[in-house]
């Protein structure tokens, strides 16, 4: 049996721009299928011409079984991915899977677009859909005895029980020979993604992590990771980015795998990590120790510096307070820091948006990530917002990119938040920037001198846009830009 899974290829620019990780959910998958010839296709390295590529694929690999990975903003991708699919051949079975399936399946088995989907893959996936395949292979296999599993039966949807949390000591190891483009960089230099463990017990309320894993969580054997880290770069990466969820939530066993890291030799990689700030300030050894196991870059959920906020978004106060003096000791150790904050809350002002930036100033983050409330399904945050009457836009998930403004507040309207953000990027990246960043640190020389002759351009265009025409005409140009993308992610001629 052939299959061939594919991630879609949006991207969220801000974030891209940095560079590009493979799936590692993609290939986890196929690393645990049986008796199946598995491809996965990680079509965010596709240039050009995306509908001829995906056709292109389907012709040479001829699937029986396609499965298409998405998040919220890319579930009409993966839609226009399986209708080309089932044009191609109609007897191809599409399966559907990760954040945004597992949420909604049963909207999507009562929606118009159900007779694209054969199956929904719901949750962790590696169990259920090797038990997928099985059941096809077999062509009278049992679907109503596969935890986990959606799926189609005539015009309805079942849907089976939920299947409980795997034992990450009985998932194998991912499949990293399975990837069709391999081409992957970030920072200028080969990438790949490892995973140390899975689940976050925080409640964020604009936080999909709960309905996927509960408040959970569970980490692999140390020797698992480190044999993992080996296999990335036995197939070239030179950084690594841990895709952990939440990896500092046990930071004495995060110490501990710095310390693998140095004592098997795996420190002339580079790696990645999103973090907390709770854990990053709480143990003076660990950045040290980061950075010499050669972490060199860190993401920190910071969210935001007002209190109000932090209740609202159900965030530890912690994170704003000590954001500080986390981000002091990693930038001391030459390591580049990213902050995130999350702005549009109900009762924001065009004030607590800029008291937000003079913060993230005031930190010398090396990469601000201003990102907009965004009512994600199933998240508390949706649900009060749209008691609320606050959401401006309950429907285009295409939009749902953290960048653009699916809600307003009590103060301010959708398009009044769009632009006060459009200002914040051009007046962070400024000539006072480049006197304290990391950037250079984190990357290659071609690389760095790259996005900056890049991002200057960007931001003086941008600037001179303003000059002309004020906020309103670099908005009109952004949302241009990205029109002309997403007419490309849909497969529009």
């Amino acid at each position: 049996m052939r299959v061939l899974l594919a991630a879609m290829p949006n991207v969220i620019e801000e974030i891209d721009r940095g560079g590009k990780f493979p799936s590692l959910g993609l290939v986890s998958l196929a690393g645990n299928v049986d008796g199946a010839e598995v491809k996965v296709a990680d079509l965010v390295l596709v240039r050009g011409d995306l509908r001829r590529y995906w056709l292109k694929l389907l012709r040479e690999y001829e699937p029986g079984l396609i499965g298409l990975s998405c998040m919220t903003f890319q579930y009409d991708t993966a839609l226009a991915l399986a209708r080309l699919a089932k044009e191609w051949n109609h007897k191809v079975k599409v399966a559907l899977g990760g954040y945004h399936p597992t949420l909604m399946y049963e909207e999507i088995g009562e929606s118009p677009e159900a007779e694209l989907v054969d199956f929904v893959v719901r949750g962790e996936g590696e169990a259920t859909f090797r038990e997928l395949v099985g059941a096809l292979k077999a062509r009278d296999g049992d679907l109503d005895g596969i935890p986990g599993l959606s799926y189609r039966d005539g015009k309805n949807f079942r849907h089976n029980p939920s299947r409980p949390l795997l034992d990450l000591s009985e998932v194998r190891s991912p499949d990293r020979y399975a990837r069709i483009l391999r081409d992957f960089r970030a920072m200028g230099f080969r990438s790949d993604a490892v995973e140390t463990s899975r689940g976050c017990t925080f409640s964020c309320s604009f936080c999909c992590i709960r309905a996927m894993y509960g408040r959970s969580f569970r980490a692999y054997p140390l020797s698992r990771v480190t044999e993992d880290i080996k296999d990335a770069r036995a197939h070239g990466a030179e950084v690594v980015f841990f895709v952990d969820d939440n990896i500092t939530l046990d930071p004495e066993r995060f110490e501990e795998l710095c310390d693998r890291i140095v004592a098997e030799g795996l420190d002339d990689l580079r790696y990645f990590v999103q973090a907390g700030v709770g854990g990053i300030a709480a143990r003076r050894k660990l950045v040290p120790k980061m950075a010499k196991a050669g972490f060199r870059m860190v993401f920190l959920g910071i969210e935001n510096i007002s209190w109000k906020n932090l209740d609202f978004l159900s965030k530890v106060k912690e994170a704003a307070e000590r954001a500080e003096e986390a981000i002091s000791r990693l930038k001391g150790h030459g390591i580049f820091v990213m902050g995130g904050f999350v702005l549009g809350n109900p009762d924001d002002t065009e004030e607590d948006f800029w008291e937000n930036f003079e913060f993230a100033q005031r930190l010398r983050l090396d990469g601000p990530l201003f990102f907009i409330a965004t009512p994600y399904p199933k998240t508390p945050l949706r649900e009060t917002l749209m008691e609320e009457g606050l959401i401006t836009n309950p429907d285009d998930f295409s939009m749902y990119t953290t960048y653009r403004a699916n809600v307003r507040t009590r103060h301010l309207s959708s398009e009044d938040i769009e632009r006060i953000e459009v200002r914040m990027y051009i007046r962070f990246m400024s000539p006072e920037y480049l006197k304290y960043t990391n950037f250079w640190r984190a990357s290659t020389a071609p690389f760095f001198l790259k996005r900056l002759f890049r991002d200057g351009a960007r931001v003086l265009w941008r600037r001179a846009l303003f000059a002309l025409g004020g906020d309103r005409a670099v908005l009109r140009a952004v949302l241009r830009q990205e029109r002309r993308q997403r007419r490309r992610w849909l497969l529009e001629d």
